[in-house]
């Protein structure tokens, strides 16, 4: 279990054992998803991997959810974009659908006839994409739309259906935010209750991919539990367009002066690692810190991870990271990749642990 753990950690950055709910979720999900016969590497098991992260996230929505972060969204973003003629808005983390939905209903209302727009939506799990794509839900969850975006949903009954003038703007896609393309460019991209999951230096990378997907006036949206980690993130400005919402722009844009600016630390992102990538291991490093560097590296598509040990290594010292180097190995293993001696020093340290 700990080896498919360490696969999953690498490729989608959350670690499926970092709590009790989800451990609770992993085991779920490996009792009830059969696992492929297929080597590490092999696109059926990467699809397996991919199913087990997506059972790990709750993946709860409903429609005009967080309503005043949406209407501060639209004053600041859609209604500038869609008078110059154009919108688009991605939906990252779109679970079934009724965020990417909800902005649309809301674009649809904002719109000048001539206007262009259209949403997207990206999530790792198949079946919430399936569901979005259906365009259909309970009754009971129009309630909490404002009766202004209600007219773009059609009663069946039971159930309501988006109006087809709306759901034909909008496209689902299976993927996760950590490796599939995002192709921009998007005035809006909303990825709320999503970067809570991942840990932290995945978040950090998801929001990088993000805000290169803006245009250059475009903004992101995330929770508010989910702004302290946005505020690492290189190259990226705070804006505070009405109480308690904040926005995130790219740091040379801005939004109309009665927004108030509060700038971010840049910070330069790495680049994506070449096929063959070193790691270096030293004897103050801690076992941990080893194992998440090496597991990043490869869930950024690094084949190979030269290891490189450096510095005198006790007997004690060896033996407390030989774990650590024994996961990034499995986990090299399950994605297709390896580890990799540089030197013959450095062979003869890993073949003693």
């Amino acid at each position: 279990m700990q080896e498919i753990a360490d696969a999953v950690r690498a490729r989608h950055g959350v670690d499926p054992l970092g709590s009790a709910t989800l451990r609770a979720r992993f085991e779920q999900a490996l009792a009830e998803i059969p696992e492929p016969v297929e080597a590490a590497g092999d696109p059926a098991r990467v699809a397996w991997l991919d199913a087990i992260a997506g059972r790990l996230r709750v993946g709860e929505t409903r429609f005009y959810r967080d309503g005043p972060q949406l209407e501060a969204l639209a004053r600041a973003v859609l209604d500038r974009a869609l008078g110059a003629g154009r919108c688009r808005v991605l939906s990252a983390g779109c679970s079934t659908g009724e965020e990417a939905f909800t902005v649309a209903m809301m674009l649809a209302d904002l719109a000048p006839k001539d206007a262009e727009w259209d949403v997207s939506g990206i999530d790792v799990r198949a079946a919430s994409i399936e569901h979005a794509r259906r365009a259909r839900y309970p009754a009971s969850t129009s309630a909490s739309l404002p009766p202004r975006l209600r007219r773009f949903l059609v009663d069946r009954g039971d159930s309501v259906e988006i109006a087809p003038a709306v759901a034909r703007r909008v496209r689902f896609n299976l993927g996760d935010l950590l490796t599939t393309p995002v192709v921009g460019p998007y005035d809006a991209i909303l990825c709320r209750n999503v970067l809570i999951y991942l840990e932290e230096e995945a978040a950090v990378r998801v929001v990088a991919r993000l805000a290169r997907a803006l245009t250059r006036e475009g903004a992101l949206l995330v929770a508010r539990a989910e702004v302290p980690i946005v505020r690492r993130v290189p190259g990226l400005v705070a804006t505070t367009p009405s109480t308690d919402v904040v926005l995130f722009q790219q740091a040379a844009m801005g939004l109309p002066s009665s927004a108030k600016m509060r700038a971010v630390p840049v910070m330069n992102e790495e680049p994506s690692p070449p096929s063959r990538v070193r790691l270096v291991v030293r004897p103050g490093d801690r076992a941990a810190d080893i194992a998440a560097r090496g597991q990043a590296l490869f869930g950024r598509g690094a084949a190979i991870v030269e290891i490189t040990i450096v510095g005198r290594w006790d007997d004690a010292r060896a033996a407390e990271t030989a774990p650590a180097l024994r996961r990034l190995a499995a986990a090299a293993r399950a994605l297709g990749g390896r580890l990799q001696p540089s030197d013959d020093a450095t062979a003869r340290v890993l073949a003693a642990l």
